[in-house]
């Protein structure tokens, strides 16, 4: 069961990658590709907290990730 200090925490971690993630790594080319750290923390919540919370996690940094784009209709991101 997440409570809600856990749940807190989480929100900081994806909200701080996420800024971080258009600051600064958005700037980083390595072979003509920019690095996603979203894709890892939601790797790293699934390794550490089970397939459930990899998949919640990678739905809310998928979905916050193209908030601010508006590219494309909202949810695609969220789904691959």
């Amino acid at each position: 069961m997440t409570t809600p200090t856990a749940l807190l925490r989480w929100i900081i971690v994806i909200l701080s990658a996420l800024v971080v993630q258009f600051a600064v790594v958005s700037q980083i080319r390595i072979f003509g590709v920019v690095p996603n750290i979203l894709v890892v923390l939601a790797l790293c919540a699934g390794l550490t907290g089970g397939p459930q919370r990899g998949a919640v996690v990678g739905w809310w940094c998928g979905f916050l990730f193209e908030l601010p784009r508006f590219a494309h209709p909202v949810g695609l991101e969220s789904l691959a």
